[in-house]
């Protein structure tokens, strides 16, 4: 007695894949490819985070240096309340390509009389709209960044951020 197995030449016993092996192998590639695609979406979304951050921090810092070359008697008429200012045409390109819509602001606290020392916060807001609805709204998300500086009459000049 011969068996079934026995009557297919060896050649064609072992030829290729049966259907449930592809079909495995199918769903364990597309499983692989949906997972790298959230991955290049979320390291994409922390990437324009970290640009947005980096151009906040950069349009602080000339701020701050562009007050430290001001003389000491427009220091110091200057108003102690929040003012908004107008970012430095230099940051059109990279605001634009942001996505976001930036806002800077300036507070001046009253010149000391016994110091001669002023100090200066700026914070720069600004605001990412998404794709995502909630409720029929786009939801936005707004982010801030704020440096201080102290200006002096006699030259003392320091500086620092807070994110």
């Amino acid at each position: 007695m011969h068996c079934a197995e026995s009557q297919i030449p060896p050649t064609r016993r072992r030829a290729g894949f049966t259907l449930v092996e592809v079909m495995m192998a199918s769903t364990l590639l597309l499983v692989g490819f949906v997972g790298m695609i959230g991955a290049v979406t979320l390291s994409a979304n922390g990437m324009d985070h970290a640009r947005r951050e980096t151009l906040a921090g950069q349009i602080l810092a000339h701020e701050i240096d562009k007050i430290r070359l001001t003389s000491w008697s427009d220091i110091s008429g200057l108003t102690a309340n929040n003012t908004t200012l107008t970012i430095d045409s230099q940051f059109t390109g990279a605001v634009a390509a942001s996505g976001a819509t930036y806002v800077l602001t300036r507070n001046f606290t009253n010149p000391n009389p016994e110091t001669n020392l002023r100090e200066v916060n700026f914070t720069v807001t600004w605001t990412v709209k998404t794709s995502r609805t909630s409720g029929g709204q786009l939801v936005t998300f707004s982010y801030s960044r704020r440096a201080s500086t102290y200006l002096g009459k006699y030259g003392l000049h320091l500086s620092y951020q807070r994110s």
